[in-house]
């Protein structure tokens, strides 16, 4: 009884084994037929896609190298030095004025044209040969006047002596000279010849600066105005 009670048992073991083992060779069948079936299904999906574009390696990016830059060197100038202007010298003013202490002479000097044969001799004044020198010319400066009339400017210019000393002005530029000899020459009565002669002699340039006074002498009489005197007189840094 008892040994038929094994059998059973063993015979009912051995059909669960069995069922167990188709259940088993049945889920391990569906799992490697859904693999397979899974795997063809995505295999065909991926034969539909569309080919990936290929894909080349990146180059390395090129550095750019730029060149040096020369920066030039900092100059600093160096400032040239301000000449000094030199002073500009005014124009000297034209004799103007003639002052003779030892007669007590002090006037004004005016151009003394020559006109219609003769110099102009201004009233008043003192008349300055307009082709003779002036003050630091360095040559014969002819002054005339008047002896005679309302307002004789030479009236005493017979009275200087060698050594006095009369002064030439250009504007506030003085200029001394010092008498140096007198003399009269006839005109009225006279060889023309000789009076141009000695006109020329006296009223000429001359290479060293002289002052030559002339009047008409003497100032009144019978004879009047039959001479003329004459008064010369050096610069005095030229003086022997």
């Amino acid at each position: 009884m008892k040994t038929d009670m094994t059998r059973h048992l063993l015979a009912l073991v051995t059909i669960l084994v069995a069922v167990a083992g188709i259940g088993m060779l049945s889920g391990v069948g569906w799992v490697v037929w859904s693999f397979v079936s899974t795997t063809q299904t995505v295999q065909a999906r991926q034969a539909m896609l569309p080919p990936l574009p290929s894909v080349r390696p990146a180059a390395a990016p090129t550095a750019t190298v730029e060149p040096p830059r020369l920066i030039p060197p900092t100059v600093t100038a160096t400032p040239l030095p301000t000449a000094t202007p030199m002073p500009t010298a005014l124009p000297l003013l034209p004799l103007d004025a003639l002052r003779i202490p030892a007669i007590n002479l002090a006037r004004p000097v005016l151009p003394a044209p020559f006109v219609a044969g003769a110099w102009d001799v201004p009233q008043y004044a003192v008349g300055h040969h307009t082709d003779s020198g002036q003050p630091g010319d360095g040559t014969n400066i002819v002054l005339n006047g008047h002896v005679g009339g309302s307002d004789p400017v030479f009236a005493d210019l017979a009275l200087l002596q060698p050594g006095d000393v009369l002064w030439l002005y250009r504007g506030t530029l003085a200029t001394a000279y010092v008498v140096s000899d007198t003399l009269r020459i006839q005109v009225v009565g006279a060889a023309p010849d000789q009076v141009g002669a000695e006109a020329e002699r006296l009223l000429s340039p001359t290479d060293h600066e002289v002052v030559t006074l002339i009047t008409c002498w003497p100032p009144s009489g019978p004879n009047a105005f039959d001479q003329r005197l004459i008064v010369r007189a050096v610069r005095q840094e030229e003086q022997p």
